[in-house]
C-alpha cells in the first residue's frame, strides 16, 4: 500500500480544507492508498505559525489594504538573495518536526496544499535529506512567488494564468498541470434540492440566498443578512457561520423579526447539502469557496475588499459570467436582488458555474501523483 502524506497550514481554512478534499479523495477513488493529513503550523515555532498561518484572518478582517500591500511586496522581494537569506535564517530553525513526520510516516510522495510545507521540505532536500517527491498543489488562481521551491517534481495550479506567473518565476511548464482546487468527493454527486432543504427546515421552492463567511464566520454576517433580506422581501437568506458561534448568535439576535426567513446555521462537515439549497452565494472570493460553488452550479455576488490572491479567483468567475462582483459591500443585496428578479440572467450564471465545475480535482491530482492511468 501506497501512502501520501499531506502537509497544510491553518492560514484562512482553505489550505486545511483541500488537503482534507486529497484524504477523502485517496479514500474514495484509491482504497489501496493509505493518505496522511497534517497542519504544518502545528510542527513550528508559535512566531513562524503567527506569521505564516495566523496572523492571516485578523489582517485580511481588518485591513485587507494592508494584506494586500504586504502580498505583492512579498511577491516582489521573496526570491531575491535577501529574501532568501531571511527566510532560510528562520526556517533553519523549524525543520526538526516536519522531519520527524516524514521519517516517521515514510511517504512514496508528499503534496503541500500550503507554502509553508513546500518550503521546509526544499530546505530539507537542499541538506542532503531523504526525502520522496514533493508536490505543490495550489488553491488559487493566482501563483504567488512564496509557493515556487526548489525540488519539487510538480505544481498543480487551477488557472492557465497561474501557469503563466508560475513560467515567469522560473517553473518549467512541463512540471506544471493545469488541475482545479481540490474540493470534497460529495461534490461529484448533486444533491437534492427538495430534500436538502427539508432538511434544513425551510421552503424549497422559494428564492433562497446563501450567505457565507468561512470557517471563521468573518465578516458583518448580521448585516449582511439583514440588509439582504429587507432588499429581496421573496427570498429566504441561509447564514452559514462557521465555528463563529458568536456570530451566529449575531444573526440570530438581529434578524430575529425577520424569523424564519433567515436562518443561521453553524459549522458544517456537508456544506454541499447547504449549498444545494441556494439560489444565490454571497462570500469572499476563497479559492476553495469558489470551486464548491462551481461544483454545485451556484452563481456568486462577491463581496468587496478581496484579499491579494482572491481577487484572480474573482475576476476568473466574473469573465465566466458565474460571478457578480460590486464595488462596495453596500451594494451587495441590491445585487443579489436584481439577479433574484431576473430568472433568466440567473439561469445563465448557473449554467456559466456548471461549466466551470471540476468536482473530481482531488482524484485528477491524485492520479498524477500516483501515476494511475485509470482502468
Amino acid at each position: 500500500m501506497k501512502t501520501i502524506l499531506v502537509f497544510s497550514g491553518a492560514a484562512g481554512y482553505g489550505h486545511v480544507r483541500a488537503a482534507e478534499a486529497l484524504c477523502a479523495g485517496a479514500q474514495r477513488w484509491f482504497p489501496d492508498l493509505r493518505c496522511v493529513h497534517v497542519d504544518t503550523g502545528t510542527l513550528v515555532p508559535g512566531l513562524l505559525r503567527w506569521v505564516a498561518a495566523d496572523s492571516y484572518s485578523p489582517l485580511v478582517g481588518v485591513m485587507p489594504w494592508l494584506f494586500d500591500m504586504i502580498y505583492e511586496v512579498v511577491d516582489t522581494l521573496y526570491n531575491t538573495r535577501g529574501g532568501r537569506v531571511m527566510r532560510r535564517w528562520g526556517h533553519a530553525r523549524c525543520l526538526e518536526g516536519i522531519a520527524t513526520v516524514v521519517a516517521t510516516q515514510q511517504p512514496d510522495a508528499i503534496i503541500c496544499t500550503h507554502y509553508l510545507a513546500a518550503e521546509l521540505l526544499a530546505l530539507l532536500r537542499a541538506r542532503g535529506t531523504a526525502c520522496p517527491p514533493v508536490w505543490v498543489h495550489l488553491t488559487d488562481c493566482d501563483a504567488h512567488a512564496i509557493w515556487v521551491q526548489d525540488h519539487v517534481a510538480g505544481y498543480f495550479t487551477p488557472s492557465v494564468c497561474a501557469i503563466e506567473r508560475l513560467v515567469h518565476h522560473g517553473v518549467e511548464r512541463a512540471r506544471i498541470h493545469l488541475n482545479a482546487t481540490p474540493i470534497m468527493p460529495a461534490f461529484s454527486t448533486l444533491p437534492d434540492r427538495t430534500v436538502c432543504a427539508r432538511e434544513l427546515g425551510i421552503d424549497p421552492a422559494r428564492p433562497t440566498v446563501l450567505v457565507m463567511g468561512g470557517a471563521r464566520g468573518a465578516g458583518d454576517l448580521a448585516g449582511m443578512a439583514r440588509a439582504i433580506a429587507e432588499c429581496a422581501p421573496q427570498a429566504q437568506v441561509l447564514v452559514l457561520a462557521g465555528r463563529n458561534e458568536q456570530a451566529r448568535q449575531q444573526v440570530t439576535h438581529a434578524c430575529a423579526d425577520l424569523m424564519p426567513r433567515v436562518v443561521a446555521l453553524g459549522y458544517t462537515e456537508h456544506v454541499e447539502r447547504v449549498m444545494a439549497c441556494g439560489d444565490v452565494l454571497v462570500s469572499k472570493a476563497g479559492g476553495v469557496t469558489c470551486a464548491e460553488s462551481m461544483a454545485m452550479g451556484l452563481p456568486m455576488v462577491i463581496v468587496p475588499h478581496i484579499a491579494g490572491h482572491e481577487l484572480p479567483n474573482a475576476l476568473l468567475l466574473e469573465a465566466a459570467g458565474a460571478a457578480r462582483r460590486p464595488h462596495r459591500v453596500g451594494d451587495v443585496p441590491a445585487a443579489v436582488a436584481a439577479l433574484l428578479a431576473a430568472p433568466q440572467q440567473l439561469q445563465q450564471m448557473r449554467a456559466a458555474a456548471a461549466r466551470l465545475a471540476r468536482p473530481y480535482a482531488a482524484r485528477d491530482a491524485l492520479a498524477v501523483v500516483t501515476g494511475w492511468r485509470g482502468e
